[in-house]
């Protein structure tokens, strides 16, 4: 009997939690999507229609909304931008069951994109290995998660993917696909705003100042389409938004800080908030140090993906569905060389054990606590996987020059020797 590695049983001991969760999930989907948090996407476009507030519903008018356009309750409160209320109109123009299906096909087809971009990322040319790579993708928890809830994370996916692909070789169809994606993307998130750092960081200053134009663009579309929702929104509602979620930690937040808290003590302090801040500093430094580095070895790629890794740390609510931007990460270490697929299969197995919270929840304190640093420890072991590829990438370059030199040194002295 051919001997099975420890990575091996690692692997597929993640796996079947994934493959497990996802099955379990499955009952959602079906007779009608119930989509958790496309509700609040759906309601948000009935409001900008009905010139409402998507974040002031008058709780009468919601419920007999929801009873004629047979969405599902309770309805979540919507945490996005004014903007991509607006954009979710076209979707309040049918009852919430065809909505959420519609919904759930756009989200497949992204799906069925981002498996083909990454099984390339990872080196996957066989058709069989293509669909291995859609079901790892599909099954992975964050995946899932985003599909049953409705959630908008793949558009976060999408747009990484489209982003890391060096400039010169990007049409400029493709190039107005990356950005409207990111902006998609920055409509529900805030931490894609981050993202042109590393571009500034790379030099790659055409794709800086595309970014920097389309963030013009999404800011005036805001002024002209929503200018009092706008204003409602920055200057009451996610303040008060943002000082719920840093206040108290939910069970699901991935950020740094929320992690913190429910280790230290579950709620705010000034130690935990220094602990985060100091924690992040030093993270960061890293990866910023990681990206000078990065024209050594002529792939920005990488580092690029250490940046959106880092990126998820910082902002309170950055939920378990975020974690689907760690695939591009793990697809590219799988694709380098037996040592960089260990990180990707611990990063792997580490998103598992962060997909089990309500098992978690069963343990005495401060097992939860514990448990759930899972998700944040996926995100800093493939941080320094990248980090460790590249540094043997950067090694093996300087020994390849040497060899060159060498030979060509040698080369010299026979042609010396002849004459």
């Amino acid at each position: 009997m051919r001997r099975i590695s420890l990575w091996t049983l690692l692997f597929w001991a993640a796996f079947g939690i994934h493959a497990l969760t996802f099955a379990l999930r499955l009952n959602v989907f079906w007779p009608t999507p119930a989509l958790f948090d496309f509700t609040s996407f759906y309601m948000g476009g009935w409001a900008i229609r009905l010139g409402l507030s998507p974040y002031r519903w008058p709780e009468e008018t919601l419920l007999t909304l929801a009873d004629v356009t047979q969405t599902p309750i309770p309805i979540p409160l919507l945490n996005s931008f004014p903007l991509w209320a607006w954009l979710m109109q076209p979707f309040s123009w049918l009852n919430f069951p065809a909505a959420a299906w519609l919904w759930l096909v756009l989200q497949i087809s992204m799906l069925v994109w981002c498996a083909l971009t990454l099984a390339r990322l990872a080196g996957v040319e066989t058709r069989k290995g293509k669909m291995i790579v859609f079901v790892l993708l599909a099954t992975f928890g964050p995946t899932a998660l985003t599909l049953a809830l409705g959630q908008s994370a793949l558009f976060a996916l999408v747009a990484a993917l489209l982003l890391a692909e060096p400039l010169h070789t990007v049409r400029p169809l493709r190039l107005g696909a990356a950005l409207a994606t990111w902006l998609a993307a920055l409509a529900t998130k805030l931490f894609p705003l981050l993202w042109p750092v590393a571009f500034l960081l790379q030099r790659r200053l055409p794709l800086l100042l595309a970014t920097l134009v389309a963030l013009l663009l999404f800011t005036l579309a805001h002024v002209l389409l929503t200018p009092t929702l706008t204003i409602d929104y920055f200057f009451a509602f996610l303040p008060g938004r943002a000082g719920e979620f840093a206040a108290l930690a939910g069970r699901d937040d991935q950020s740094l800080i929320a992690t913190l808290q429910r280790l230290l003590s579950g709620e705010a302090s000034l130690l935990t908030l220094v602990l985060a801040v100091a924690t992040l500093a030093g993270i960061g430094l890293f990866v910023v140090r990681l990206i000078l580095r990065s024209a050594r070895t002529q792939d920005d790629t990488a580092s690029f993906w250490a940046w959106v890794l880092f990126c998820l740390l910082p902002f309170p609510h950055t939920e378990r569905y975020n974690h689907v931007l760690l695939t591009p990460a793990m697809a590219w270490l799988w694709g380098r060389s037996e040592r960089s697929r260990r990180f990707a299969i611990i990063g792997y197995g580490l998103a598992a054990v962060a997909r089990l919270t309500r098992l978690w929840e069963l343990l005495p304190p401060p097992g939860l606590a514990i448990m759930s640093m899972a998700g944040v420890a996926a995100v800093i072991v493939l941080i320094a996987g990248l980090a460790d590829a590249m540094s043997l990438a950067e090694k093996f370059g300087e020994k390849q020059g040497g060899i060159r030199e060498w030979e060509s040194g040698r080369a010299g002295e026979k042609k010396a020797e002849e004459r």
